[in-house]
């Protein structure tokens, strides 16, 4: 089976997944808008925090080239950061820091930018109109049962299965 982690950093899923990031030699380097596989020959991808680091202007070409490599009935999960909750969290969270880095990358490297935000509905709006099928949408964390030092370790997240 070819498994994709796309957008993984330095990072991967596990060692049965193929780490593809156009800034990190995570085992293939490649921009996730131009994937160096054919047609419908990967039978899973896992996307976590990479989608927002790309131009809003980009996003339905970098879906339709991730929905053109994953094989037919083949299951895509790819998670985001709720910006629903962090546009609230800005005004009346605790740490604005942290709601900063949210909303515009740690910035670390030209890679480490955040440049889209993504809602529930817009992510599946983008999915649906790149010609995937939305199964399954789930907030993975919610801030108030957790205690902020946690942040950085769960990450706020939308996935769409």
């Amino acid at each position: 089976m070819l498994k994709l982690d796309l957008g993984c950093g330095q990072y991967k899923r596990g060692e049965d997944y193929i780490g593809v990031d156009k800034f990190v030699d995570s085992g293939v380097k490649a921009h996730l808008g131009a994937l160096p596989f054919k047609e419908n020959s990967i039978d899973a991808i896992w996307s976590s925090h990479a989608l927002e680091h790309f131009p809003m202007g980009e996003i339905n070409g970098i879906l339709k080239e991730w929905n053109r490599v994953l094989k037919p009935l083949k299951r895509a999960i790819i998670q985001v950061p709720n910006f629903d909750y962090v546009a609230r969290y800005w005004f009346t969270g605790e740490n604005r820091q942290w709601a900063e880095m949210m909303v515009f990358g740690n910035q670390a490297h030209e890679g480490e930018f955040h440049k889209s935000a993504f809602t529930a509905n817009t992510l599946r709006g983008d999915l649906e109109a790149a010609g995937f099928e939305v199964l399954r949408v789930e907030y993975v964390w919610n801030h108030s049962q957790e205690t902020l030092q946690a942040v950085a370790q769960k990450k706020l997240v939308i996935k769409i299965v």
